[in-house]
């Protein structure tokens, strides 16, 4: 497994050796194809946070606007949003 530069991201390589000590029927291979793709979905499910991810966000979020009142903004930020108001009003 390797990690990826995107965030929550990595690359996985699955490698499987099968000797059966003769042949075997193709629909027999195939049948056992359709198995070993299922595991980047069974690791997905696995390790999926989404949800707690997004939960802890909308919490974060959900506390900065019921305490919006307290909330300190530096000249720069000031600024910043005097600028943006003045684009979208035309003032």
């Amino acid at each position: 497994m390797t990690n990826l530069p995107e965030p929550g991201q990595c690359k996985f390589t699955t490698i499987q050796r099968l000797d059966l000590r003769g042949n075997i029927p193709s629909w027999v291979s195939y049948m056992k194809l359709k198995d070993t793709l299922s595991t980047p979905t069974e690791l997905n499910i696995a390790f999926d946070r989404d949800e707690e991810i997004d939960e802890v966000v909308h919490a974060r979020l959900a506390h900065l606007m019921r305490h919006q009142d307290e909330q300190v903004y530096d000249a720069e930020e000031i600024a910043l949003v005097q600028k943006q108001w003045a684009k979208v009003f035309k003032t």
